[in-house]
């Protein structure tokens, strides 16, 4: 008797760019979320680390504000990678959009608090796939159905930020499966997420109701 409608992207609004240079040496890596410990912000950064040592040439944003901020600067801080990642703080939504629009990769790095808490669908996973970014995440909680594995993006083990640096790693090695995995993406998200998919999906289920209780 459950069913399960998830929460619709504005695919009006969030859209590739127009024109997008592909011939940047740097690889703009980026994720967007509050500065909470459930949004796992720390990963992100422990993942440029791993990517850096590596010898890529990438830099974070993080898109966001919280109380984590002071947590994640002394953390940058210790790393030495002021060069690489960057707190950008809170953004508009036109903001959010034209930084996702002029970045490569999405990165979500959503994990349990200690409460057990844990991300319910992950919202800002398809923005940026509406977008047109491939999408690296974490699987915990509901993210992992906001994207499709090996299409769109990469869904990893909670916590495994190895495993994720080398799924980024493949992607910024290879700019044709980040091109294909982006288009995949956009068209994943129009085709199952849209605000006029998830429109119709409502429709059916208050038609359904509706008839229901004709029937008593």
């Amino acid at each position: 008797k459950l069913k399960i409608i998830p929460v619709g992207v504005d695919t009006v609004f969030f859209k590739p760019p127009i024109i997008k240079d592909d011939n940047e040496k740097v690889i703009k890596l980026i994720t967007v979320g509050r500065l909470d410990r459930v949004k796992g912000h720390e990963y992100a950064i422990q993942v440029a680390e791993i990517l850096q040592q590596k010898g890529c040439q990438i830099e974070l944003t993080i898109v966001g504000e919280g109380r984590e901020r002071d947590v994640l600067e002394q953390l940058i801080k210790e790393k030495q990678l002021h060069a690489i990642v960057k707190l950008a703080g809170r953004k508009g939504q036109l903001e959010v959009k034209e930084m996702l629009q002029s970045s490569d990769i999405f990165l979500f790095t959503s994990v349990a608090t200690y409460q057990g808490r844990r991300e319910t669908q992950g919202l800002a996973t398809l923005e940026a796939q509406a977008c047109g970014l491939p999408a690296v995440v974490f699987d915990s909680g509901g993210v992992k159905y906001t994207v499709k594995e090996g299409e769109t993006g990469y869904v990893v083990p909670e916590y495994d930020v190895n495993a994720m640096a080398s799924k980024v790693e493949d992607l910024i090695q290879n700019a044709q499966k980040r091109k294909q995995m982006g288009e995949a993406a956009v068209q994943f998200v129009t085709s199952k997420f849209s605000q006029e998919v998830i429109f119709k999906r409502w429709k059916q289920m208050y038609a359904v109701s509706e008839r229901v209780e004709s029937i008593k």
